[in-house]
Protein backbone atom coordinates (compact mmCIF):
# COMPACT_ATOMS: atom_id res chain seq x y z
CA UNK A 1 0.00 0.00 0.00
CA UNK A 2 1.05 3.30 -1.24
CA UNK A 3 1.91 5.68 2.00
CA UNK A 4 0.31 9.37 0.97
CA UNK A 5 3.09 12.03 0.98
CA UNK A 6 2.96 14.89 3.03
CA UNK A 7 3.94 18.32 2.46
CA UNK A 8 4.04 20.66 4.74
CA UNK A 9 4.94 25.23 4.48
CA UNK A 10 7.84 26.41 6.27
CA UNK A 11 9.56 29.59 6.84
CA UNK A 12 12.96 28.55 8.54
CA UNK A 13 15.40 31.73 8.19
CA UNK A 14 13.40 35.13 10.09
CA UNK A 15 14.53 37.99 12.03
CA UNK A 16 12.38 39.98 14.19
CA UNK A 17 13.25 43.90 15.54
CA UNK A 18 15.43 41.93 18.32
CA UNK A 19 18.08 42.31 15.70
CA UNK A 20 17.91 44.05 12.34
CA UNK A 21 13.87 43.12 11.66
CA UNK A 22 11.33 45.55 12.55
CA UNK A 23 8.24 43.38 13.64
CA UNK A 24 7.78 41.56 17.07
CA UNK A 25 8.46 37.92 17.54
CA UNK A 26 4.28 37.95 18.35
CA UNK A 27 3.47 39.41 15.29
CA UNK A 28 5.61 36.81 12.87
CA UNK A 29 3.37 33.95 14.83
CA UNK A 30 0.31 35.55 13.97
CA UNK A 31 1.71 35.75 10.45
CA UNK A 32 2.49 32.35 9.92
CA UNK A 33 -1.15 31.41 11.64
CA UNK A 34 -2.25 33.95 8.63
CA UNK A 35 -0.22 32.80 6.03
CA UNK A 36 -0.95 28.93 7.17
CA UNK A 37 2.34 28.30 7.90
CA UNK A 38 3.04 24.72 9.53
CA UNK A 39 6.58 25.36 10.73
CA UNK A 40 7.78 29.13 11.31
CA UNK A 41 11.47 29.29 13.20
CA UNK A 42 13.17 32.70 14.55
CA UNK A 43 16.59 33.22 13.64
CA UNK A 44 17.70 36.76 14.66
CA UNK A 45 21.48 37.76 14.16
CA UNK A 46 23.56 37.12 16.83
CA UNK A 47 20.88 37.39 19.84
CA UNK A 48 18.13 35.13 21.47
CA UNK A 49 16.44 38.09 23.30
CA UNK A 50 13.57 37.42 20.90
CA UNK A 51 12.64 33.63 22.12
CA UNK A 52 10.52 33.99 24.87
CA UNK A 53 7.97 36.37 22.72
CA UNK A 54 8.39 33.70 20.47
CA UNK A 55 7.61 30.94 22.41
CA UNK A 56 5.07 32.14 24.23
CA UNK A 57 3.26 33.43 21.29
CA UNK A 58 3.51 30.58 20.01
CA UNK A 59 2.32 28.19 22.80
CA UNK A 60 -1.14 30.23 23.62
CA UNK A 61 -1.96 29.08 19.94
CA UNK A 62 -0.58 26.16 19.22
CA UNK A 63 -3.48 24.15 21.23
CA UNK A 64 -5.83 25.38 18.59
CA UNK A 65 -3.59 25.60 15.16
CA UNK A 66 -1.52 22.99 13.81
CA UNK A 67 1.94 25.16 14.28
CA UNK A 68 5.43 24.46 15.03
CA UNK A 69 7.26 27.23 16.06
CA UNK A 70 11.19 27.18 16.15
CA UNK A 71 14.06 28.86 18.24
CA UNK A 72 17.19 29.34 16.26
CA UNK A 73 19.71 31.91 16.27
CA UNK A 74 21.81 33.16 12.94
CA UNK A 75 25.38 33.28 14.25
CA UNK A 76 28.05 35.27 12.26
CA UNK A 77 31.34 33.74 12.33
CA UNK A 78 34.81 34.71 10.58
CA UNK A 79 33.63 32.66 7.63
CA UNK A 80 30.26 33.58 7.02
CA UNK A 81 26.82 33.01 8.52
CA UNK A 82 25.14 30.22 9.72
CA UNK A 83 21.25 29.22 10.97
CA UNK A 84 21.06 27.04 14.14
CA UNK A 85 17.89 25.61 14.45
CA UNK A 86 16.77 23.58 17.99
CA UNK A 87 14.30 20.40 18.22
CA UNK A 88 12.68 21.53 21.21
CA UNK A 89 12.96 24.13 24.20
CA UNK A 90 15.14 22.40 26.73
CA UNK A 91 17.28 21.76 23.58
CA UNK A 92 17.82 25.51 22.68
CA UNK A 93 17.85 26.44 26.75
CA UNK A 94 20.46 24.06 26.87
CA UNK A 95 22.44 26.04 24.17
CA UNK A 96 21.91 29.34 25.58
CA UNK A 97 23.71 28.10 28.65
CA UNK A 98 26.98 28.17 26.79
CA UNK A 99 26.53 30.25 23.72
CA UNK A 100 28.08 33.83 24.19
CA UNK A 101 26.82 35.79 21.21
CA UNK A 102 29.58 37.77 19.37
CA UNK A 103 28.40 40.29 17.17
CA UNK A 104 30.26 42.07 14.07
CA UNK A 105 29.86 45.52 14.94
CA UNK A 106 32.28 44.51 18.08
CA UNK A 107 35.46 43.50 16.29
CA UNK A 108 35.08 41.48 13.09
CA UNK A 109 38.94 39.39 14.70
CA UNK A 110 36.99 38.89 17.38
CA UNK A 111 33.96 36.68 15.99
CA UNK A 112 33.28 32.95 16.31
CA UNK A 113 34.69 30.68 14.15
CA UNK A 114 32.35 28.19 12.70
CA UNK A 115 34.03 25.25 14.38
CA UNK A 116 33.79 27.52 18.35
CA UNK A 117 29.71 27.12 17.56
CA UNK A 118 28.18 25.14 15.12
CA UNK A 119 30.03 21.16 15.88
CA UNK A 120 28.85 21.72 19.55
CA UNK A 121 25.37 22.35 18.91
CA UNK A 122 25.03 19.87 16.46
CA UNK A 123 26.70 17.42 18.88
CA UNK A 124 25.07 18.62 22.40
CA UNK A 125 22.08 19.74 21.26
CA UNK A 126 21.02 18.48 18.21
CA UNK A 127 20.95 21.41 16.23
CA UNK A 128 20.04 21.64 12.49
CA UNK A 129 22.55 23.78 10.91
CA UNK A 130 21.53 25.54 7.54
CA UNK A 131 24.04 27.91 5.71
CA UNK A 132 22.00 30.63 4.53
CA UNK A 133 22.79 32.41 1.11
CA UNK A 134 25.93 30.38 0.17
CA UNK A 135 28.17 31.90 -2.32
CA UNK A 136 26.84 35.34 -1.57
CA UNK A 137 29.97 37.20 -0.12
CA UNK A 138 28.00 40.03 -0.37
CA UNK A 139 25.47 39.49 2.31
CA UNK A 140 27.90 37.05 4.42
CA UNK A 141 27.12 33.98 2.55
CA UNK A 142 30.09 30.83 3.36
CA UNK A 143 31.44 29.88 0.30
CA UNK A 144 30.95 26.30 -0.61
CA UNK A 145 34.46 25.33 -0.43
CA UNK A 146 34.11 26.64 3.54
CA UNK A 147 30.91 24.16 3.61
CA UNK A 148 32.73 21.39 2.35
CA UNK A 149 35.70 21.47 4.87
CA UNK A 150 33.07 21.92 7.68
CA UNK A 151 31.87 18.67 6.29
CA UNK A 152 35.13 17.07 6.36
CA UNK A 153 35.32 17.79 9.82
CA UNK A 154 31.87 16.71 11.64
CA UNK A 155 31.55 13.49 12.32
CA UNK A 156 29.08 11.75 9.74
CA UNK A 157 25.92 11.52 11.78
CA UNK A 158 26.00 15.10 12.71
CA UNK A 159 26.67 15.69 8.95
CA UNK A 160 22.93 14.42 8.45
CA UNK A 161 21.53 17.49 10.04
CA UNK A 162 23.02 19.82 7.66
CA UNK A 163 21.71 21.66 4.85
CA UNK A 164 22.03 24.37 2.89
CA UNK A 165 19.70 27.27 1.51
CA UNK A 166 19.44 26.94 -1.99
CA UNK A 167 16.35 29.42 -2.46
CA UNK A 168 16.31 32.52 -0.41
CA UNK A 169 13.73 35.18 -1.33
CA UNK A 170 15.22 38.29 -0.02
CA UNK A 171 18.74 37.52 -1.81
CA UNK A 172 16.65 37.18 -4.98
CA UNK A 173 14.78 40.74 -4.80
CA UNK A 174 18.05 41.90 -4.29
CA UNK A 175 21.03 40.38 -6.09
CA UNK A 176 21.50 40.60 -9.86
CA UNK A 177 23.37 37.40 -10.11
CA UNK A 178 21.12 35.22 -7.94
CA UNK A 179 20.31 32.53 -10.40
CA UNK A 180 23.67 31.09 -11.33
CA UNK A 181 25.13 30.98 -7.58
CA UNK A 182 21.85 29.05 -6.62
CA UNK A 183 21.96 26.65 -9.36
CA UNK A 184 25.74 25.88 -8.19
CA UNK A 185 24.38 25.63 -4.71
CA UNK A 186 21.50 23.27 -5.86
CA UNK A 187 24.20 21.29 -7.32
CA UNK A 188 26.48 21.30 -4.92
CA UNK A 189 24.20 20.30 -2.02
CA UNK A 190 22.45 17.42 -4.29
CA UNK A 191 26.48 15.96 -4.73
CA UNK A 192 26.80 16.12 -0.81
CA UNK A 193 23.94 14.62 -0.04
CA UNK A 194 22.84 17.75 1.94
CA UNK A 195 19.04 18.87 2.71
CA UNK A 196 18.09 21.54 0.44
CA UNK A 197 16.07 24.63 2.35
CA UNK A 198 13.79 27.23 0.69
CA UNK A 199 13.47 30.23 3.10
CA UNK A 200 11.97 33.69 3.14
CA UNK A 201 14.98 35.31 5.16
CA UNK A 202 12.17 38.09 6.20
CA UNK A 203 12.62 41.21 8.10
CA UNK A 204 9.09 42.13 8.73
CA UNK A 205 5.86 39.98 9.52
CA UNK A 206 4.12 40.84 6.18
CA UNK A 207 7.20 38.12 4.64
CA UNK A 208 5.81 35.62 6.22
CA UNK A 209 5.78 32.80 3.57
CA UNK A 210 7.41 34.69 0.67
CA UNK A 211 10.47 31.78 0.49
CA UNK A 212 8.26 28.63 1.79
Amino acid sequence: MQRELIQYKADLHFHSRNSDGVSRPSKIITAALEKKIAIIALTDHDTLDGWKEFWTAAESVQHYHQLLAILGVEVSTTQGHVLLLFPDRDQAENFSQWYVPKKPKDDREKLHTIEDVAPRALAENQAVCIFPHPGFKLIHGFSLEDIQTFLQRIDPESGNRVGIEVYNWMTQVFLWNYGSISQANKAFASEHNLAQFSNTDGHRAAHVGKGS
